[in-house]
């Protein structure tokens, strides 16, 4: 069983990676090809928000989707939407095929990392599930990273045809798509447990004591948290995606007016930060498998904290790559612990479920960040949107310790005490 966890585990990462080649071209090029068709700075930010809005509104539905029928059907689903986005992406070059296109995005997001999230805590051993979801993160990072090289290497190739150069690019994205969906149709099995009894997990390093029963059904993995626990967590992941998507569709915008015009540079700047998501999140998230998953958390939002402060202090397209690849690590180091917190607290008949409600509360964040972030940048500052950033990580890396933490220390806590007695 474990080795075909493995090898389902290894799959897994090969088509992320696959689905996952568009995202870093797109998360520099969206804004740029939304100025090329003509759309003002808040229809940009529409573009990012758009995306979490279908996120919010199918995620729940999906989640339980994936439960009651299982992991494989949603997705190969999935893989087969990504498909078709890059194919509007490529032949609807206007702000409505824009507009379509990241509604089927959020749609294929939806289906396919539900089942992705539920499939790596399905098939991994307790006490490594930070290590495999950094795995999962780190091929994610390297699609991107490949997928951007590529991407703009055919854009400086074909010189200044903007449009010709996005229609090649994004048809070139849907053919590897659907090598992926090919792959995952042939070796990806299903991974939703059978029906039946099954014992307590315990909640990673912090805890390893079951309770009495749980007043809370998703938390039916760790029956001995208060009630509250998963919904305190959920508004900690809204604050923090909330307050990193602030900087999602100006990041460019700010960067090009104040440290270099050319968007070829830029991207070359960020590859450091590539290559850290590429290659550390498996690491940082054996970290949080063997300190915590609530020190990894806050360690790394508090990190990201300063980065973002530290962001507009530069004018050095060199210094500049060096902070976006320390910021790279400190949320490399935050995210694998908090989805494997997610799994920790969960049993596994709702797993699906589970992911579906922190999927959607990091999609209501990533509707509200974008168009705050937009007009804090029109209405304030150019500059007010990285430090709005910093605050509420900040903010985040404070309630991390003092809610979650305390919860999740609370029974080896009263171990202690009845110890001594």
């Amino acid at each position: 069983m474990l080795q075909d966890g493995q090898a389902h585990r290894r799959t897994l990462r090969s088509v992320a990676l696959f689905v996952s080649l568009p995202l870093g071209f797109l998360s520099f090029i969206l804004p740029v090809y939304g100025e090329a068709v003509g759309a003002s700075p808040v229809a940009i930010g529409a573009l990012f928000s758009v995306f979490s809005l279908v996120t919010v509104l199918f995620r729940p539905v999906i989640g339980a989707g994936v439960d009651r029928y299982g992991r494989r059907p949603f997705l190969l689903a999935g893989i087969g939407v990504y498909v078709g986005t890059q194919v509007v992406f490529a032949l609807w070059q206007s702000y409505h095929g824009l507009f379509v296109a990241r509604l089927l995005h959020g749609l294929a997001s939806s289906l396919f990392w539900l089942a992705v999230y539920a499939s790596i805590a399905d098939t991994s051993p307790e006490g490594e599930r930070g290590r495999h979801y950094g795995g999962v993160a780190e091929a994610q990072s390297r699609g991107a990273l490949f997928g951007a090289l590529g991407g703009f290497a055919l854009l400086m190739m074909l010189g200044g045809r903007l449009e010709t150069g996005l229609r090649l690019v994004f048809l070139a994205y849907a053919l590897l798509a659907a090598a992926g969906w090919i792959t995952g149709w042939r070796r990806l099995r299903e991974t939703l447990p059978e029906p039946g009894p099954r014992p307590a997990q315990a909640v990673g390093p912090n805890v390893r004591r079951p309770g009495a029963p749980g007043r809370d059904p998703l938390a039916e993995g760790a029956p001995h948290l208060p009630k509250w626990f998963y919904s305190r967590l959920l508004a900690i992941v809204l604050l923090t995606t909330a307050s990193n998507s602030l900087l999602a569709p100006l990041m460019i915008l700010y960067l090009r007016q104040h440290v270099e015009r050319e968007v070829g540079l830029l991207a070359i700047a960020y590859i450091p930060a590539a290559l850290v998501w590429s290659l550390l999140p498996s690491t940082m998230g054996r970290l949080s498998d063997r300190f915590g998953r609530t020190r990894a958390m806050t360690v790394g939002l508090a990190a990201g904290a300063l980065t973002s402060f530290a962001i507009p202090q530069l004018r050095s397209l060199l210094g500049l790559s060096g902070l976006w690849a320390v910021e790279a690590g400190a949320l490399s180091l935050a995210v694998p612990a908090e989805q494997a917190l997610v799994s920790d607290v969960t049993g596994h008949r709702r797993r699906g479920l589970a992911y579906g409600y922190y999927e959607l509360a990091s999609g209501l964040g990533n509707i509200v960040g974008p168009l705050v972030g937009m007009w804090v940048y029109q209405s304030v500052g150019t500059a007010a949107p990285f430090y709005l950033n910093a605050g509420l990580l900040a903010l985040a890396a404070v309630l991390v310790p003092l809610i979650l933490g305390r919860a999740l220390g609370a029974p080896a806590r009263q171990d202690a005490g009845a110890a001594k007695g």
